[in-house]
């Protein structure tokens, strides 16, 4: 992966969505896009990480991490996508596995 990728989605492909939607654009000056307020987590009893494998997910664990989030509040949900539900999706084999090692780190 390049390491500006990040730099493609804020200037080129979010802003494209944003013109064919016709939503708000909440972009700085320099046509980055503002990144979400963070919320207090420790309102919650609960904070549930959809776990896919993915660098998106990871990320976000990591997140809670960094954030002194008590990982006992904490659980990934990862949902199979492997076709048995009739589908012609699927995950790679080791998904499952992958991902509950990732949660138990």
């Amino acid at each position: 992966m390049r390491l500006d990728s990040h730099r493609i989605d804020d200037q080129l492909i979010l802003p494209g969505l944003f013109d064919m939607t016709g939503a708000a654009k909440a972009v700085d000056e320099n046509g980055v896009f503002f990144s979400a307020p963070e919320i207090d987590l420790d309102s919650y009893d609960h904070v549930v990480v959809c776990m896919s494998g993915g660098k998106d997910s990871i990320a976000c664990l990591l997140r809670l991490i960094e954030m002194d989030v008590d990982l006992a509040r904490v659980e990934t949900w990862h949902h199979d996508v492997d076709g048995n539900e009739g589908s012609q999706l699927m995950d790679w084999l080791f998904m499952r596995d992958y991902n509950r090692g990732c949660s138990r780190a």
